[in-house]
């Protein structure tokens, strides 16, 4: 809700009154972000990343707060079965889930 944050949309952050922060970015060129720390990253249309851009994303989740897991949420629509992210997550033909990573599926209908 409005007054629970502050947004510089020139630093590209989000400040949550009473701690935490957002901070969003493209990583067209990784070096400029290359020194941030998180508990947590959200990446939309991850069908758009390949697999160096997950693992140096998974690398910026390094932030250690006690009884919080580090975690990667990524939301896209669907993209080829070779695409790395479905290998990884067990949507390509004969290939088993990697360890600790889940897949929520949904459908268009599902948002009615």
């Amino acid at each position: 809700p409005e007054g629970m944050y502050t947004h510089s949309k020139s630093d590209k952050t989000i400040r949550i009154h009473g701690g935490g922060q957002i901070q969003y970015f493209g990583i067209d060129d990784s070096q400029k972000i290359g020194s941030y720390g998180f508990t947590g990253c959200a990446i939309d249309e991850a069908v758009e990343l390949d697999e160096n851009d997950w693992r140096w994303i998974s690398g910026r989740c390094r932030i250690i707060v006690p009884d919080i897991k580090h975690q990667i949420y990524a939301a896209c629509n669907p993209g080829s079965p070779s695409h790395f992210l479905a290998r990884r997550f067990g949507l390509a033909p004969d290939q088993p889930i990697e360890p600790n990573c889940e897949v929520i599926q949904t459908k268009s209908m599902d948002n009615i």
